[in-house]
């Protein structure tokens, strides 16, 4: 069984995470990618995961989001590791890795290093049944490269927002998930930097 995505919505389209599993969270500048991987990494604490988490940013500023989501992240293993050919090293069964953010992590890696990077993540967390996280911000790797990523991902879930006469639009697609899924609609939400509300009710046009 995967990690559930206890997001009222959301959760109509993506029920989990799903086990052994590359999921790429890609979107502009913004905090909702940061938001929803550690979400989804409180709930695999919950559900008795290990979570190793590759930060980008301070430690202590993640732990003091992590803290807004859930006081008891004892389990969370924060960890400044810029070699990615190490990461696989951190997967154990069952558990969820999350690196944030991948892309800018990423940045100097040839794409032959890159490739062989992601490769060996599917290769280990189809061993041992687990799932990774990576955030993608748009536009930061080179068009080869993202390409890379998205084809080799099992899933994406990709964050768009939009200038309206009323502010920003923000919504969700999924183009691609287990099993070769694709969702056509357009999720619409709202997000306050400490929680993501579904509206249910709206479609982009």
């Amino acid at each position: 069984m995967g990690i559930p995505v206890n997001i009222v919505g959301l959760n109509k389209f993506i029920k989990e995470i799903p086990d052994g599993n590359i999921i790429l969270l890609e979107g502009k500048i913004d905090p909702v990618k940061t938001f929803f991987v550690e979400h989804i990494g409180c709930t695999a604490v919950k559900n008795g995961r290990d979570v190793v988490y590759i930060a980008s940013r301070v430690i202590d500023e993640i732990k003091e989001e992590l803290f807004e989501y859930n006081s008891d992240t004892k389990s969370f293993n924060i960890i400044e590791e810029r070699s990615s050919r190490h990461w696989k090293d951190y997967i154990k069964n069952n558990s969820l890795l999350i690196v944030d953010s991948f892309s800018y992590l990423m940045l100097d890696k040839s794409l032959y290093e890159f490739r062989d990077n992601l490769e060996d993540l599917r290769q280990v967390i189809k061993e041992k049944n687990s799932i990774v996280l990576l955030t993608v911000e748009e536009g930061m790797l080179d068009e080869k490269a993202e390409v890379t990523a998205k084809y080799l991902a099992d899933g994406i879930i990709i964050f768009k927002k939009k200038e309206t006469s009323k502010g920003i639009s923000r919504y969700v697609i999924i183009p691609k998930w287990k099993n070769n899924m694709a969702f056509n609609d357009n999720i619409y939400y709202d997000f306050d930097g400490c929680n993501m509300k579904v509206d249910m009710r709206s479609r982009v046009v």
